[in-house]
């Protein structure tokens, strides 16, 4: 999933190994408490251009932060995001425990929220969500 998601950042469409004819990418989610309308179909998706790195001194080894920012049509509800990402530690690629996913609405809510009360404002490091499912 990985790779596929960082073409599809790059390339910004994906195309059929067999005959090179553009394709969408369709996710289905395996959402627990009886949560409906589990599939998406991907419009975009976004990963940092300089991923943050850092040197893990226990193990000796980098380690690289890839997180994505994927936008995507939920069947049967509003347009949604997928926030999934992964850690390379040295060569071992590693996927994060946890990816949220949730309709834009509900995150359009938070950051209002959070813009309201002084938070992520302007320039904010780490934060370009913003501009990305504009907001």
């Amino acid at each position: 999933m990985f790779d596929l998601l960082r073409e599809l950042a790059t390339r910004r469409q994906l195309k059929c190994s067999a005959c090179s004819a553009s394709t969408r990418l369709r996710l289905r989610f395996n959402l627990a408490l009886g949560v409906k309308h589990p599939v998406m179909t991907v419009q975009a998706c976004f990963v940092p251009k300089n991923p943050e790195t850092w040197r893990y001194e226990k193990k000796q080894v980098d380690v690289v932060f890839y997180p994505f920012l994927v936008v995507g049509k939920r069947h049967g509800r509003d347009d949604a995001l997928w926030i999934p990402y992964w850690h390379r530690n040295g060569g071992r690629l590693k996927p994060g425990q946890f990816a949220p996913f949730m309709d834009q609405p509900l995150f359009d809510d938070l950051l209002k929220q959070a813009r309201r009360r002084g938070y992520l404002k302007g320039k904010t490091r780490g934060l370009l969500v913003s501009r990305m499912v504009g907001i």
